[in-house]
């Protein structure tokens, strides 16, 4: 959550890879382990990095 909520100081290439990860990962593990509002902040979070 952190490197999400701190992402604007990373180069885009780190942003793209850390926003990738965290949908891929990061996300599914959040929503498995019933975690509903750090999924959706996970998820915004990371769709504002890839433009989505």
């Amino acid at each position: 959550m952190h490197n999400l909520r701190t992402i604007q100081t990373k180069s885009y290439e780190s942003r793209r890879r850390t926003a990738e990860e965290t949908l891929l990962f990061f996300v599914p593990l959040a929503k498995y382990l019933g975690l509903s509002e750090a999924t959706e902040e996970l998820k915004h979070r990371s769709f504002d990095v890839l433009g989505k």
